[in-house]
C-alpha cells in the first residue's frame, strides 16, 4: 500500500466514524509529499494547506493531494 492509498484509507475511515455521529461533521484532508522542492516542514505545511483548501472547495469529505500546478 502506498502512502497516498494509506492517507485515503485513513480519511475514509475517519469520515465513516464522523458520519455515524450527530452533528453532520466531515473531514477534508490536504496531503503533500516530501520531494526536493518541498523538503522542509514549512514547505510541506504550506503545500498541504493549499491542497486542503482545494479539498474544501470540492465539497465535504474530500482528500486532495498537492500538485506543483496548484
Amino acid at each position: 500500500m502506498t502512502m497516498l492509498e494509506r492517507a485515503q484509507q485513513i480519511c475514509d475511515k475517519l469520515n465513516m466514524v464522523l458520519a455515524s455521529k450527530e452533528g453532520g461533521t466531515s473531514l477534508s484532508m490536504g496531503v503533500a509529499l516530501s520531494d526536493k522542492k518541498h523538503d522542509t516542514f514549512n514547505k510541506l505545511y504550506l503545500a498541504s494547506d493549499k491542497a486542503l483548501y482545494k479539498a474544501k472547495a470540492a465539497g465535504r469529505s474530500q482528500m486532495v493531494v498537492f500538485r506543483n500546478d496548484m
